[in-house]
């Protein structure tokens, strides 16, 4: 029993002895394998591979068109401002003219109007002789009808404004005699009603 155990020790040692002698991986002389590394998936298969959700949407990119007639309107601004500025530089010493043409007729006719009479309605009414004049000259001589306006002007603004036509008479030197024509015709007016008076009789 003792020889049949020592013979299976024997056997078991023979084959691990060869084992070891003939393995490559396990001889002193023989390379030991590489090892093996895992490499990292590629970007791009990852990328091409479908995914569950929807991929994002691009932001969208605005492209600037340029109108054709983009110049053209750009040029006709330019010329126009260009012209508006100019006009404005040649009349803006007609417009100061005119400005004081303005302020001195303003305070010349300010100076003239006096407070003691009543604009209103006395003023219509000159406008109303005035324009009664012109009715009046229209199917006359050409001096007549060019005369009888200014005429029944005068004369109406010396009735109706006396205070204001005196003053009037006054800055453009006419005589003494001439600057009261309202007292002049009212006094003519009563001279005639006392003869008229006087003719029929009563008191």
């Amino acid at each position: 029993m003792a020889t049949f155990a020592a013979k299976i020790a024997a056997g078991a040692f023979a084959t691990a002895s060869a084992g070891i002698a003939f393995a490559p991986a396990l001889r002193a002389d023989s390379p030991s394998p590489a090892p093996i590394l895992a490499r990292p998936a590629d970007p791009e298969v990852l990328r091409s591979k479908l995914s569950i959700y929807d991929s994002p949407a691009e932001p969208a990119i605005l492209v600037p068109v340029k109108s054709p007639l983009q110049d053209e309107v750009a040029a006709a601004r330019v010329a126009a401002t260009e012209a508006y500025s100019s006009i404005k530089e040649h009349t803006a010493d007609v417009r100061q003219t005119w400005l004081g043409w303005e302020k001195q007729g303003e305070s010349a006719l300010k100076s003239v109007i006096s407070d003691r009479d009543q604009l209103n309605p006395n003023a219509l009414y000159v406008g109303i002789a005035t324009l009664a004049g012109s009715i009046v000259g229209r199917n006359r001589f050409f001096l007549v009808r060019l005369a009888l306006p200014p005429l029944f002007f005068i004369g109406s603004a010396a009735y109706f404004l006396p205070h204001s036509y005196a003053k009037a008479a006054e800055k453009a030197g006419v005589p003494q005699q001439w600057r009261d024509l309202r007292g002049r015709v009212d006094h003519a007016a009563n001279e005639v009603k006392k003869v008229s008076q006087e003719q029929s009789g009563k008191p």
